[in-house]
């Protein structure tokens, strides 16, 4: 397993006079074929407000608006013949539309089995998908606000600079702008524009992992403070905090299965609560820890 430290990748950007813009939505950050087509829909909107359903329907030599509004809208569903028709024109590239097809049958899937069998599927997908930059200069983990830095620069909506990252993260504004010339240094973090006598800072990488393999004392050092951080945090309201405790007896064979099955979760996790924006919600760290408190039987009887 990696463990991987994920930015959110945006919907939106600005143009010059500050207006969004909507993005071409990416296939692969859908869990949800009505979502995905809603902002396909959008996405068309932005282009041309000339575009409606009527526009899409003759695109594709759809005889009926209503029917492809009823499919975006979740009202019926959508067959095999008309999920080819509406492949046409999203301009998908091979694995593109694989996960599309696949993704139309898991929101449809009727059984919990039934979506465990295409979200295994599509997984396999998005592992050979994602271009995730591997990030494995020390200075990275020199401080463990380097990564959350690191993440705070990717939300559009904020304004990035030291003073607001500082705002966020409870940090001094000095301490938050060493921070930033760290990840500059390494060629994550570039300083973009001053407006008012205030530097904006931009993330220089997309999605990023830290690889395992890269065990070393940064990398301990970091886990260290997360945990710290998991600790101190027992004293916010539980309504914003969530701790959940299992003990379970495990073969080597049976640790080897969880840990598949909890990298699935986490896959699932990322896709479905990727965002751009930080606007109404908290920045969360999800930590696992998944550690031996016993030996085996036969090694405690065999220490007698």
């Amino acid at each position: 397993m990696s463990s991987i430290l994920i930015l959110p990748e945006g919907h939106f950007v600005a143009d010059r006079r500050g207006m969004k813009i909507v993005n071409k939505p990416n296939i692969f950050e859908f869990l949800d074929i009505r979502e995905f087509l809603s902002e396909y829909y959008k996405y068309r909107k932005s282009q041309s407000n000339k575009f409606s359903y009527e526009t899409w329907a003759n695109e594709l030599r759809v005889s009926s608006r209503s029917l492809l509004r009823m499919v975006v809208l979740g009202q019926r569903q959508i067959s095999a013949s008309f999920a080819e028709v509406l492949s046409y024109g999203f301009q998908f590239k091979p694995s593109e539309l694989k996960y599309y097809f696949l993704l139309i049958d898991y929101s449809q899937a009727k059984s919990k089995d039934q979506k465990s069998f295409f979200w295994k599927q599509m997984l396999t997908i998005l592992g050979s998908s994602q271009q995730r930059k591997e990030i494995l200069e020390p200075e990275f983990l020199a401080s463990h606000w380097l990564p959350k830095i690191q993440t705070i620069l990717s939300f559009t909506d904020l304004e990035r600079t030291p003073e607001k990252i500082a705002e966020i993260l409870g940090l001094e504004t000095g301490v938050a702008l060493k921070f930033l010339e760290v990840l500059e240094k390494i060629s994550s973090a570039k300083r973009e524009s001053i407006k008012e006598e205030k530097t904006t800072w931009n993330s220089q990488v997309g999605s990023f992992k830290i690889p395992e393999a890269l065990q070393n004392s940064a990398l301990k050092d970091y886990y260290i403070q997360s945990f710290d951080d998991a600790k101190k945090a027992i004293s916010l309201p539980p309504e914003i905090r969530k701790y959940r405790s299992l003990m379970l007896p495990l073969s080597s064979q049976e640790y080897a299965d969880l840990l598949l099955r909890l990298e699935d979760v986490f896959q699932e996790v990322l896709v479905r609560y990727k965002s751009d924006e930080l606007t109404g919600r908290r920045l969360y760290q999800l930590n696992m820890n998944l550690i031996p408190i016993s030996k085996k039987l036969e090694e405690a009887a065999g220490s007698k």
